[in-house]
């Protein structure tokens, strides 16, 4: 049996969810789930037409733990479109200021508290946080707290360009 389970239901209720979704919803006989709005729709899922890769799982625990030394920044992803990486930093460690060119950056605070040091003066990045740069803003990443800092730069184009 086939599910997908909402957090919200006006995330995927109202008359603009798609049809993949409304089948997605539906159970494997076709029918909607006991107990779900979705009564009545009885088509199958079906998967984008060029669906041809297998889906890659990858976990923060592949990456290299906190260094006390040295900061740590790591690729984990890397596609044709968009790159992933991973940064720790312990109690006292920064980045570097940098920009990233063409790509836009998502950056993510897993764990811990990192201080961004922007035009306005600090901004503290708390975990379950998100930081949207663009590729010419500059960051500028610090842990001035006491626990280790987990972020997950999402880089899009991938940062740095690779030749054509």
């Amino acid at each position: 049996m086939r599910r997908l389970i909402a957090l919200s239901t006006s995330v995927v209720g109202g008359p603009h969810r798609s049809r993949w979704l409304r089948s997605a919803l539906a159970g494997a006989d076709g029918r909607a789930s006991q107990g779900s709005p979705h009564r009545g729709l009885t088509r199958e899922p079906r998967h984008p037409p060029d669906h041809t890769e297998e889906m890659r799982i990858v976990s923060l625990s592949q990456a290299p733990a906190v260094n006390p030394d040295r900061f740590v920044a790591v690729s984990l992803v890397e596609t044709p479109a968009s790159s992933m990486r991973v940064i720790r930093l312990a109690p006292g460690q920064e980045l570097r200021p940098h920009v990233h060119g063409a790509s836009d950056l998502l950056l993510l605070a897993v764990e811990g508290q990192a201080t961004l040091d922007t035009l306005d003066g600090p901004v503290l990045l708390d975990a379950g946080a998100v930081a949207v740069l663009e590729g010419q803003e500059e960051l500028r990443a610090a842990n001035r707290g006491e626990a280790d800092v987990t972020l997950v730069a999402f880089l899009a184009p991938p940062f740095p360009p690779r030749p054509a």
